[in-house]
């Protein structure tokens, strides 16, 4: 298969896909040019009907300032759903809204089927699958090292998710090696079977997040009449699961802040300290595990390109949804967590989940887009002068209800995202006046719209409202206000 070297697309594996992704592949391609009708007869489900066809119409047609949302693809409805409009529409938790009726009416609304996860082991081709994701990914060779200086989180510059491979013992033919890849993200993973741990990338991934050593101590009560775990490990079911979870993990980027075995200074639990490392989690970390607690804020890979791992309705990525839950389930039953007590639990990194429930200020005068220049103006605090010492690296010109930017791979792009800018890093981001709409600087690259698709962004109306979000760096805001143009 030769890819072309401009080409966005790139496979994870440089080789011919499986039977399972030609199929797919085939079935999608038939699907978007209309050469095949999907001939599904869903029917919207009753919390539809009672709960978002207020606002959306019975048919998701739109009503009034709510938008149609019969064309919205999968990964934004459940991300919508999950985490609300600031000021405009509540979040609904998995209690609220089950994940089986909100499949159901994706399906109904968009006569579209949700892409199962890969079958397979072997990663599929990205090439072609869910445009809104695969422009995220970018591919880098091995041999090149992280990007990153080693400093971590906020020191460092956010290290933007690639794709990394390189030759591995194989898991499936002993005393070969193998060419594997893995998503360099937090909630990345590699292959089922492989560790993350081997590709030595978490330098990386520690600038994704805020990270800091706490030590790892035991928090729940599950083995207060079974310390050493001798108990619980003997029976067979329990000690499969644990097992099949802790490999889990150890395919993911969470190892990276969460096994002695890669750096000792790991941060609340260590799959690698106890026989039984979920004694070390709290109800608070099951709950999120369970994702009856959000963490959606966080961002999540669509499985297709993720080896078929899902992180979006669990804390942890996992080939298998609910074996996961029904694991942490169990623990959050041993421990009587009741409802009320989940419901009084804040969504994980509330720091980012807080940006979705902040609705935008009106920008001062002067801050926006200037009709007459072209320049972007922003500022840090009262006045815009702090602006022109401290560089940012994102500029985003949004519609005025598009939902806030916040982390990659699928948080970063929201729908209504008019321009964006990326700069390399803070240290030598843009300055406040020097940006004109439209126009890249020398230190900069337009991430949306991609350029050589679409070129330059829409001319933005004279009148209208529009949105400005300026960040120091991935999900760090300087700016986020309203303005209207030509004011």
């Amino acid at each position: 298969m030769k890819i072309a070297e401009n080409s966005t697309f790139i496979p994870f594996r440089l080789r011919e896909p499986s039977k399972t992704g030609l199929w797919f592949l085939a079935l999608k391609a038939a699907f978007t040019f209309g050469w095949v009708s999907t001939g599904f007869a869903a029917e919207l489900s009753p919390f539809f009907s009672t709960q978002c066809a207020r606002c959306h119409g019975a048919q998701g047609q739109g009503k009034g300032d709510y938008p149609n949302i019969k064309n919205v693809s999968y990964e934004t409805l459940v991300y919508s759903v999950r985490t609300g409009r600031a000021g405009i529409m509540p979040a609904f938790s998995l209690e609220d809204y089950p994940q089986a009726a909100l499949d159901q009416d994706y399906v109904a609304l968009t006569n579209r089927p949700i892409a199962p996860a890969p079958t397979t082991t072997r990663p599929i081709d990205i090439s072609g699958l869910n445009p809104e994701i695969a422009p995220q990914i970018s591919y880098r060779q091995e041999g090149k090292g992280p990007k990153s200086k080693g400093f971590g989180f906020a020191l460092d510059p956010f290290v933007l998710p690639y794709v990394y491979c390189k030759n591995l013992p194989s898991v499936e033919h002993p005393g070969q090696t193998q060419r594997v890849c893995a998503n360099v993200g937090i909630s990345g993973n590699t292959e089922p079977g492989y560790h993350f741990a081997d590709f030595g990338v978490c330098s990386d991934i520690r600038t994704q997040r805020p990270y800091r050593h706490v030590p790892v101590m035991v928090r729940n009560n599950l083995g207060e009449n079974d310390k050493t775990g001798a108990e619980r490990l003997a029976d067979p079911h329990f000690a499969r699961e644990l097992a099949w979870i802790t490999e889990q993990v150890r395919a993911s980027g969470c190892v990276c802040c969460h096994d002695s075995k890669i750096d000792r200074r790991t941060a609340f639990w260590d799959i690698s300290k106890d026989p039984i490392w979920t004694d070390q989690l709290d109800a608070y970390a099951i709950e999120v595990f369970t994702g009856r607690v959000s963490s959606v804020a966080l961002g999540a890979y669509d499985p297709h390109v993720n080896f078929g791992f899902d992180r979006r309705s669990t804390g942890l990525p996992t080939t298998d949804v609910p074996r996961m839950q029904s694991f942490f389930m169990g623990l959050a039953e041993d421990l009587k967590t009741t409802d009320e007590q989940i419901k009084g639990m804040p969504p994980l990194a509330d720091f980012l989940a807080s940006q979705l429930r902040t609705p935008p200020t009106r920008c001062a005068a002067g801050i926006g887009v200037n009709s007459q220049t072209g320049k972007i103006h922003w500022k840090i605090g009262p006045v815009e002068w702090t602006a022109s010492i401290v560089p940012a690296r994102f500029v985003y010109v949004l519609a005025e209800d598009a939902q806030t930017p916040l982390v990659t791979p699928n948080l970063d792009k929201p729908i209504g995202t008019y321009w964006r800018i990326d700069a390399p890093s803070f240290w030598n981001g843009f300055r406040t006046g020097t940006v004109r709409y439209g126009q890249v600087p020398r230190n900069g690259v337009q991430t949306i719209p991609d350029p050589a698709r679409f070129g330059a962004p829409k001319a933005l109306e004279v009148g209208k409202n529009y949105r400005l979000v300026v960040q120091l760096d991935m999900a760090f805001p300087l700016t986020n206000c309203l303005f209207t143009y030509g004011d």
